[in-house]
């Protein structure tokens, strides 16, 4: 049995033996964050930030396969990498420096929307 706190903020889906993370809570936080670097909001800009962070912290999960949306972030893969994922996305949320260093890798990259 997932305990529920192990994924949140996000939800953890299963679907014919296949895992999905979604996640579409967006907060004004959040959003203004992302309006202030030029980005949508939304489940596009928090993958760029997810990769980004993936990215920062050396973290190469090749099992992941993005299915965000303009209003959802959406993430495929295996529950034990989806779990990881999670972990990134509520440090994402919680702590604004982290957020800031994942949107400028981002950005110098060329990928956030």
């Amino acid at each position: 049995m997932v305990e529920k706190d192990e994924f949140s903020p996000c939800a953890l889906h299963e679907y014919k033996g296949e895992f999905s993370l979604l996640f579409d809570r967006f907060d004004n936080d959040f959003m203004d964050r992302a309006e202030k670097h030029k980005g949508t909001g939304g489940g596009h800009t928090l993958q760029a930030m997810v990769e980004a962070a993936l990215q920062i912290e050396g973290l190469d999960l090749p099992n992941l396969e993005p299915a965000s949306e303009g209003s959802m972030f959406s993430m495929r893969g295996e529950k034990s990498s989806l779990k990881i994922v999670a972990g990134i996305v509520r440090k994402l949320l919680s702590d604004p420096d982290y957020a800031e260093a994942a949107i400028a890798h981002s950005v110098a990259q060329g990928l956030f929307d």
